[in-house]
């Protein structure tokens, strides 16, 4: 679908892009070139390097097809703009079409640069106080510091994590949690930037939730190696807090296309009754769920706080509208649900197959906790 789908596109612009151009035709394959090259960027990835979530080719090719890739899609959607604005100037001679189809290439390889170094920048410290009526008196300021979609791949190296994880515990928070899509690829490949997250140091602990990507990388193999981890992973439970508050983590809905046995998908899929399962009445809970449109299932259930990623808030101005519509119209932010709170986070980093952000920078999310 999405190789059909970049197809028609290419066909489009080179037709009503380049094609009119008043060039020979062999200067009129320069640009269409590059305009292949970054809508099929894909199916060029996979000949040269394997693995769609991961591909094993050098940083200078990833970013490179990246650029290309952002640039092809903000030409679309200049061009979409443009065709509409024609409809209303059809006297212009095909001339003028042309200097501004040319203006409108430049100004896409221009914002794809831009969103580019907006995808390698620091993430942002972000800061909510969140009331929780149930919250125990020992907990009041509680804080938590949410990271989430950290995307680790082979390119990653172990003193980017470890810078991180510097600035984290700098924060002196009392919980940290980890929102899924921790990496991209298999242990041999990643585990060793990975491992420094055991230097995370929490009063109350670290714990994490599975995303999606969690699931495409292999999940056997990083359950070994969450085993020996710090860090605790949360399949659909809970655990009671030593200030009372209960943190419940749910499974990712990725399960079910990969586990055939309904057990393996109940263990491993989001299953919220389940997570909360146990949890008494009245109890000040907090959920983290990869998805922020698990929502849809904790609202309503005494969940007080929700936490995700996923979104990576869109990633662009104007295509997180798009990003919303699949996921509830959760993004990136703040909201409210049937009087629970849901945290959307931007994500820490980003998946290296779309490593552009404009207007939606990465974050790190310091929670306070307080009674109202």
């Amino acid at each position: 679908m999405l190789f059909a789908l970049s197809v028609i596109l290419l066909g489009l612009l080179v037709w009503r892009v380049i094609w009119p151009l008043k060039v020979k035709w062999y200067f009129k394959v320069l640009p269409a070139l590059p305009l292949a090259a970054g809508a099929l960027k894909f199916q060029w990835f996979l000949v040269l390097g394997g693995h769609f979530f991961a591909p094993d080719l050098p940083d200078a090719v990833i970013l490179g097809g990246a650029w290309l890739h952002g640039a092809f899609y903000f030409l679309v959607g200049f061009w979409l703009i443009c065709e509409a604005v024609r409809l209303f100037f059809r006297k212009k001679a095909q001339s003028f079409w042309n200097r501004i189809n040319l203006g409108l290439c430049v100004a896409a390889g221009i914002l794809s640069a831009l969103a580019l170094a907006g995808g390698a920048a620091e993430p942002r410290l972000t800061r909510y106080t969140v009331e929780l009526k149930n919250l125990p008196p020992a907990a009041e300021g509680m804080t938590i510091v949410f990271l989430t979609d950290l995307h680790v791949d082979h390119t990653v190296k172990p003193e980017k994590i470890a810078r991180l994880v510097k600035r984290v515990n700098a924060l002196k928070p009392h919980l940290i949690a980890l929102g899924g899509d921790l990496m991209d690829g298999s242990p041999a490949r990643c585990g060793k930037a990975l491992a420094e997250l055991d230097k995370l140091d929490a009063p109350l602990g670290v714990f994490g939730v599975p995303g999606n990507h969690e699931f495409y990388s292999g999940l056997e193999p990083w359950l070994a190696f969450f085993r020996r981890s710090k860090v605790r992973l949360l399949f659909n439970e809970s655990v009671r807090l030593p200030n009372g508050v209960y943190l419940a983590g749910t499974g990712d809905k990725a399960a079910e296309h990969f586990f055939d046995d309904p057990r393996l998908q109940e263990t491993y899929g989001e299953n919220v009754p389940k997570a909360l399962a146990g949890i008494p009445e009245g109890s000040c809970t907090v959920l983290l769920a990869h998805r922020p449109k698990t929502a849809l299932n904790s609202a309503g259930t005494g969940v007080g706080l929700q936490i995700s990623g996923h979104t990576h808030g869109g990633m662009v101005l104007g295509l997180d509208l798009l990003v919303a519509l699949f996921n509830g119209g959760w993004v990136s932010g703040r909201y409210e649900a049937q009087g629970m709170t849901l945290l959307v986070s931007n994500g820490t980093w980003l998946w290296r197959g779309f490593p552009l952000r404009l207007g939606r920078p990465g974050e790190i999310l310091l929670i306070t906790l307080k009674r109202p």
